[in-house]
């Protein structure tokens, strides 16, 4: 296991003086201080709000998305849209980058009504029955796209949802480098999926000499871990995973209805 990394592991620039100093309106102050906060963060976590999109509702209604809302939000249509419109507009967009994610990923059928509201990087639902099956099943049946984390697949599968105590059964996506779903049924009947920024599980199309292996201890990507340990994790977890980044991760690569 050679390389393998440990899975353990503002200053506003001053105004010139001369003549005399212009004072930035509190807005543009406000972006200097978080240029100068996220400095050290990667180019591709450094995306500001203002630079990401938000949907409008008729962006997330087409085809025959809106049963799967009306599913999902609660209620007629005026209602689910009224709840999807009182959110802020990071969640707004987390919430639209999911439906996208879940609809490409063909499994918007088995996920049932929200539980809370949405994060900027996380979904909880009630699971439900869909045309192939349920949650568990659908993502079992993708072997080449979702590892499970299970020690069947390896300690690495296995501890990429150690720290998802209640989670009886857990997935991860391991043909995405990065914007990947981690998704969870709970020990209380409901599902979480959750964005990764760097995922750690990325070994189905990885570069060879990212990817480490070893007997019972499986595959895993080490650059991307030694990125989702050093980025994701306290204290850079609340600058890292936003919705605005995981929409430039994804806007490319998913095909997105906004």
């Amino acid at each position: 296991m050679k390389g393998l990394p440990a899975l353990l592991l503002l200053a506003a620039s001053p105004a010139a003086a001369d003549p005399a100093p212009a004072v930035p309106e509190p807005a543009a102050l406000v972006q200097q201080l978080k240029d100068g906060a996220d400095a050290d963060l990667p180019e591709e976590l450094r995306h500001d709000a203002r630079g990401a999109p938000v949907p409008a509702w008729d962006q997330l209604v087409r085809g025959d998305r809106a049963a799967h809302l009306r599913r999902i939000l609660g209620g007629s249509d005026a209602e689910a849209k009224a709840r999807f419109g009182s959110w802020s507009p990071e969640v707004r967009r987390a919430f639209g980058l999911f439906l996208d994610k879940f609809d490409n990923e063909g499994w918007l059928g088995v996920v049932g009504p929200l539980l809370q509201d949405p994060w900027q990087d996380t979904v909880v639902f009630k699971p439900v029955e869909g045309p192939y099956g349920g949650l568990a099943k659908v993502l079992s049946d993708k072997p080449g796209q979702y590892t499970e984390n299970s020690l069947g697949n390896g300690a690495a599968a296995y501890l990429t949802a150690w720290n998802h105590k209640n989670w009886t059964r857990g997935w991860m996506e391991n043909d995405v480098p990065n914007a990947c779903l981690h998704v969870g049924l709970t020990d209380a009947g409901a599902a979480e999926a959750h964005f990764e920024a760097y995922n750690p599980l990325f070994t189905n199309g990885a570069a060879k000499a990212d990817v480490v292996w070893a007997p019972l201890f499986g595959s895993l990507n080490a650059r991307l871990m030694a990125q989702h340990k050093r980025w994701e994790d306290p204290p850079n977890n609340a600058r890292s995973r936003t919705s605005a980044n995981f929409y430039h991760l994804m806007k490319g690569r998913v095909p997105l209805s906004f």
